[in-house]
């Protein structure tokens, strides 16, 4: 039988170097360079590699062997809508938990993002937007969903770091996705009904697909 923790460190190591682009798209994952370059045996790796074809990350071709996937417009329009579900979810169940000092948190974070809104390296806008959707995670208490927004978000940049879009595309995006924040805010400040502020947190996550579809084809 195959060690736990053998098997559960070759899956870490193997996903960590496709989340890291130490192993980019199209990478052939080779059992026993593997075998040779660590102290694990291939049956290890064998697991690690079933689990991660089984979660999405590598495509397996019988006689070929295991390649990192290659992410398109499909895999990207899929994350997006299993986020809009997921985050409309912690959007909702946080709304009880949500204090004072959070809710002052989140205008003040929409304030910072509409200071980088011409700013064309959007790093700092993109750690901000996260910064405020993370206020909602942190507060739905709800462990399960939130390690399922966490692989989400993991495979959303692995599929941004690995796909062509278009800046100009992004730059018109910016605004729209403050204004959508402070519509949201402004829902939950109102005591809007559950579904309505569900719903709406939910187009948020929606409304980038629209603006993000310069893509590579699959």
């Amino acid at each position: 039988m195959v060690s736990e923790n053998k098997a559960n460190r070759a899956y870490k190591e193997l996903r960590n170097a496709i989340l890291s682009g130490r192993f980019v798209p199209g990478y052939r994952i080779v059992i026993s360079d593997l075998s040779r370059n660590s102290d694990i045996s291939a049956s290890p790796w064998r697991e690690a590699i079933m689990r991660l074809q089984a979660e999405g990350w590598l495509e397996v071709t019988p006689n070929v062997g295991a390649r990192v996937v290659e992410p398109g417009l499909n895999a990207h329009r899929q994350t997006i809508e299993l986020l809009a579900r997921l985050e409309g979810l912690a959007t909702i169940l946080a709304i009880p938990n949500l204090t004072d000092a959070d809710m002052q948190a989140l205008h003040s974070i929409d304030s910072k993002m509409l200071e980088n809104l011409n700013v064309r390296l959007d790093a700092e806008f993109t750690r901000l937007n996260r910064e405020f959707h993370e206020i909602f995670y942190a507060r739905c208490n709800f462990d399960r969903l939130k390690e399922a927004i966490r692989g989400e978000i993991e495979r959303l940049d692995f599929i941004k770091k690995n796909v062509q879009f278009d800046w100009d595309e992004r730059m018109e995006r910016k605004p729209r996705s403050v204004e959508e924040h402070e519509h949201l805010l402004t829902l939950i400040e109102s005591q809007a009904s559950s579904v309505e502020i569900e719903d709406y947190a939910r187009l948020h996550k929606l409304n980038a697909l629209a603006f993000r579809h310069h893509m590579q084809k699959d």
